[in-house]
């Protein structure tokens, strides 16, 4: 998240990264909170793992990697939407 008013980052650091991680509770990606730095611009939530996702032979299988970034989407947009 990108914060311009220092006043406000830590309260909005810690509301989305509980929207978030609450969001994804019932994912089939984990999401994990990351360390928490107050900034400018803040990492809230991570990926566990890399979103891409390798075929047999190790190159991207394209289907598998496109499912992981749609299921994040999700996650995000029920964090907005909460």
């Amino acid at each position: 998240i990108a914060v311009d008013d220092k006043a406000k980052r830590t309260d909005l650091k810690w509301k989305w990264n509980d929207r978030i991680l609450n969001a994804s509770k019932n994912s089939k990606i984990r999401v994990i909170k990351p360390v928490l730095r107050n900034g400018q611009s803040m990492t809230v939530a991570v990926l566990d793992g890399d979103y891409r996702c390798p075929d047999i032979e190790g190159k991207i299988d394209l289907e598998k990697t496109l499912t992981v970034i749609q299921e994040t989407q999700r996650i995000i947009d029920k964090a907005v939407d909460t």
